[in-house]
């Protein structure tokens, strides 16, 4: 503990003493809140799968995507959408997950950043290329209540509003939830006692054509949901490599094209086909491969090469159906990570879909005659950049990362909906009585200390509590004075002060702690097929770059008359 001996700081460091020594602290046993992915309705009369949020009052509904990269909580208005050029009204609210009518909400506040308690050094990657969130020509900020649950609001929650296209090449174009090392909402959760570590488990469920095939997913805060995972896990420090922005590094040692008739074709022919890549869950494919990989698996395929998506599966790789799907088996992953390997298998029906885009009604229209891969390949412009593991490899796997211990955990997905909701805390326990948290009413966010609810009642324990620690707190004034007359003798350090004006988000420490084991074996359970997730809708990911469009003599093929059908929401 650094105790701080400068004038103003003395019973400041008293009271931070104090309340370290409770009984029992607010902050480290809130249990885990779960938001779905599921598909959220929109003004439009359409839906987009995503995280269901509602922002304002009244209150507007939008579906997010979390992204990795980013701190803050981001959000597209209706005067300035920024959606492609010729894109209708009801096609852009559907391509952003909503559109906030910030003149409908009587709760909105317009602030600075810095006012609001956002992260100030946020990066955005825009159109108009790269800037930070204090640009206030190309972003603005507000508060507002944001709901994350039937049980959950924070009330003043700063939220931007881009006046730019930060939709990465239009592959995460919806509203955007910050989940980085500087997280506003992890840090406002954890200050608040509402999740017991800045952590966050990530299942992005099935987004497959048939009943079967679908299924909503969740974002778990200050836990994991342990239901949805199967098998032995994998753990591993986040990384600062550079071009791995999510600091989620791993190698894809093998990859295996498995057959209907059960034989399974080895897509690396040699050691040194492997590969390192960045997992980024809000990039819209299951990976994307190097050339030579690529090209081997392609050879493979029964159908025409004819371009790209443009669609909800932005740039995966496409294909004329005319003859039929272009590849009817599944897809196994070997992945390593410090030294340990987990296979993740793909099934067909999450790895080849019809080509899905938007009307100008905002609804999803299918075209059965062009299917995609959800892989990308890396052209001979990209060859050189990281390759990426994205949100699909997450209907297969499950992801829980630990930003208070600088760790990741991966698992292969039990697709179930079975739920078993696990609290971890800062040091990577899990916590098995968690205290309950069953105050519905708005957490009030407050930019300066983010102390938790306003207004809160007081158990008797905890009034009891207080009279306890009032005989303590004396005794820790003593020994903070003793300590800081000691310090006038010795050799002086002199602290940075710290601007109490804006919003003490974590600062992480660039070092990772020792991995941490999750327990991992879960007997596989059965997939319940019944009222699941009508279709898939999400896009995202990190500002990558996208794989040049490869030539069709590349991978030649001649493209079919398009058909459209309409998919209801």
């Amino acid at each position: 503990m650094v105790i701080l001996c400068r004038p103003g700081m003395v019973i400041h460091t008293i009271l931070l003493l104090f309340s370290s020594g409770l009984p029992a602290q607010v902050g480290a046993c809130g249990p885990p809140i779960v938001i779905p992915i599921t598909n959220v309705s929109l003004p439009n009369g359409q839906s987009r799968r995503g995280l269901h949020l509602e922002i304002g009052n009244p209150k507007q509904d939008f579906a997010f995507l979390p992204q990795w990269a980013k701190n803050n909580t981001y959000v597209y208005s209706s005067t300035s959408p920024q959606c492609p050029a010729n894109t209708s009204n009801g096609a852009c609210i559907t391509y952003r997950g909503g559109l906030f009518n910030t003149d409908a909400s009587t709760s909105k506040a317009n602030k600075s950043v810095d006012e609001a308690g956002a992260d100030p050094s946020d990066i955005l990657n825009g159109l108009r290329g790269n800037f930070v969130a204090t640009n206030s020509t190309l972003m603005v900020f507000l508060t507002d209540e944001l709901r994350l649950n039937a049980n959950t609001s924070l009330r003043n929650y700063p939220i931007g509003l881009p006046n730019d296209d930060i939709g990465q090449q239009q592959a995460e174009p919806q509203a955007i939830l910050g989940l980085g090392q500087n997280s506003t909402i992890l840090s406002a959760l954890k200050s608040a006692g509402q999740i017991a570590s800045r952590s966050y488990g990530f299942f992005y469920g099935l987004t497959g054509l048939t009943t079967s095939a679908q299924l909503d997913g969740s974002l778990v805060l200050g836990g994991y949901d342990r239901a949805k995972t199967f098998g032995p896990n994998v753990t591993s420090p986040l990384t600062d490599v550079a071009q791995c922005r999510s600091q989620m590094m791993v190698t894809v040692t093998g990859i295996s094209l498995n057959w209907p008739n059960r034989t399974n074709s080895q897509m690396f022919s040699r050691e040194g086909d492997a590969f390192r890549a960045c997992l980024i869950p809000d990039y819209p494919l299951v990976m994307s491969l190097p050339s030579e990989v690529f090209q081997r698996i392609n050879s493979n395929f029964d159908a025409s090469f004819v371009g790209r998506s443009n669609g909800i599966n932005f740039w995966g790789v496409a294909y004329d159906s005319a003859g039929g799907a272009p590849y009817d088996g599944d897809l196994t992953a070997r992945i390593e990570v410090a030294g340990q390997s987990l296979d993740v298998h793909i099934p067909n029906d999450q790895l080849v879909l019809p080509d899905i885009t938007i009307a100008d009604d905002g609804a999803l229209a299918a075209n059965y005659s062009k299917q995609v891969v959800m892989l990308d390949a890396l052209s001979a412009e990209t060859e050189n950049l990281l390759p990426i593991i994205g949100r699909s490899f997450l209907s297969s796997a499950y992801v829980f990362v630990n930003q208070d211990q600088g760790t990741f955990t991966l698992w292969s997905a039990n697709a179930s909906t079975a739920t078993d909701v696990v609290t971890v805390d800062e040091e990577g326990a899990q916590v098995s009585n968690s205290c309950a948290v069953n105050n519905t009413s708005p957490i009030n966010y407050d930019a300066g200390a983010t102390s938790g609810s306003a207004g809160s009642v007081l158990s008797k324990g905890a009034i009891a509590g207080i009279a306890v620690g009032g005989v303590s707190l004396l005794g820790l004034f003593g020994f903070v004075m003793f300590r800081c007359l000691k310090r006038r003798t010795g050799t002086g350090v002199t602290l940075p002060d710290k601007d109490s004006s804006v919003y003490a988000h974590y600062q992480h420490s660039g070092t990772a702690k020792e991995p941490q084991e999750m327990p991992g074996y879960r007997e596989l359970q059965e997939i319940d097929g019944a009222d699941r997730g009508r279709f898939e809708l999400g896009n995202s990911a990190l500002r990558y770059e996208m794989a040049a469009d490869a030539p069709l003599s590349e991978l030649s093929g001649v493209k079919t008359p398009r058909t459209e059908t309409r998919i209801d929401p």
